[in-house]
């Protein structure tokens, strides 16, 4: 069962990056729950609705374009199982490129998914700073 539901998401995620390069702006709101969170280290986003995910999304992508956008590329992704129908997965070094290969951004992300009606959607998505998980920081443990 692991392998299988590794080999969903690795699939989702691939079509998710499909429909991030394609500016499909719909097609991607539609990989998130309702509501779907997101945060990165400036601020979070809880968009409650279909309609507030494309309005975020098409001003990250004004922003991007800004700045010469052609599309994004990862190196690997990592699923971690977490639970029926639940999973973490870990995407390591997103690039959003220009058309020439130069980067604009490059970033990791950390996403909460969870199997609604068959399909896999994205809860939680966080954008991390390239390696975080390699980083050695004290663990902090809350009984």
């Amino acid at each position: 069962m692991t392998d299988a539901v590794r080999a969903e998401i690795q699939a989702f995620y691939d079509r998710y990056i499909a429909a991030w390069n394609a500016r499909d702006f719909g097609a991607m709101a539609d990989f998130h729950t309702e509501p779907a969170l997101f945060m990165h280290s400036k601020m979070s986003f809880n968009l409650p609705d279909r309609a507030a995910k494309i309005a975020m999304l098409e001003d990250l992508f004004a922003r991007l374009i800004d700045e010469g956008f052609s599309h994004s590329v990862y190196d690997s992704l990592t699923v971690r199982p977490s639970g029926e129908g639940m999973a973490i997965a870990d995407a390591r070094n997103i690039r959003r490129l220009r058309s020439d290969g130069s980067s604009i951004e490059v970033v990791d992300a950390h996403y909460v998914l969870r199997k609604e009606g068959g399909s896999w959607r994205f809860i939680v998505t966080v954008i991390c700073s390239p390696g975080w998980q390699k980083q050695r920081q004290r663990a902090l443990y809350v009984a």
